[in-house]
């Protein structure tokens, strides 16, 4: 049995028309859940692309099993819209907790700097028990003031560094750095969330 593709493009478009099929009904890397069209054709992608590495040939579907493709997407469940953070759900959020509870100002402080930094849940929360090997840890975050050098109290507090060391759009791996500085307003500041 060869994982490779023949070099025959009708046998080829064949075969990857029945694994389009196959992980649509029934998924391929996910439980009990059929794949979408666009991830299928990325996973084609990828097929093709290691072919065209290994054995100097790429592969493809042909017109008639790229229209079986175009037909699951009519039947894929559109994606459910997330609606972004709004300053109306902060100030919500920041009645509701109680700021001498630990724990509150944890989850405020994670709520902030997600907002401010743009964060995917996976970069700065775990699931469960398990984090992504990217998310932002205690060390990755540096407190400044003026002359970059860390700070003792609150009060000498200018900005806020966070070292990205990945996240789901880097697509080298190479992580990255943003620095904040305060907003202006007391209650919703990434430096004090820090």
């Amino acid at each position: 049995f060869s994982p490779w593709l023949p070099n025959d493009k009708a046998q080829q478009s064949y075969q990857l028309a029945l694994f389009a099929v196959f992980c649509w009904r029934y998924g391929f890397g996910r439980q009990n859940q059929g794949n979408s069209a666009s991830t299928i054709l990325s996973k084609i992608s990828h097929i093709s692309w290691n072919h065209q590495y290994k054995h100097g040939f790429s592969v493809g579907l042909l017109p008639g099993h790229k229209l079986a493709i175009t037909g699951m997407r009519r039947y894929d469940r559109s994606s459910a819209r997330k609606l972004p953070v709004t300053v109306q759900i902060l100030r919500a959020v920041h009645r509701r907790l109680n700021f001498s509870v630990t724990h509150d100002r944890v989850l405020w402080g994670a709520t902030v700097l997600g907002y401010f930094y743009l964060l995917r849940r996976s970069e700065y929360l775990a699931n469960g028990r398990k984090s992504q090997p990217f998310a932002i840890t205690r060390e990755d975050v540096a407190v400044l003031d003026d002359s970059d050098k860390p700070c003792t109290t609150l009060a000498q507090a200018t900005k806020v560094k966070i070292r990205f060391r990945g996240m789901k759009t880097d697509q080298f791996g190479e992580g990255t750095t943003r620095t904040l500085r305060r907003s202006g307003a007391g209650w919703c500041c990434p430096v004090q969330a820090a």
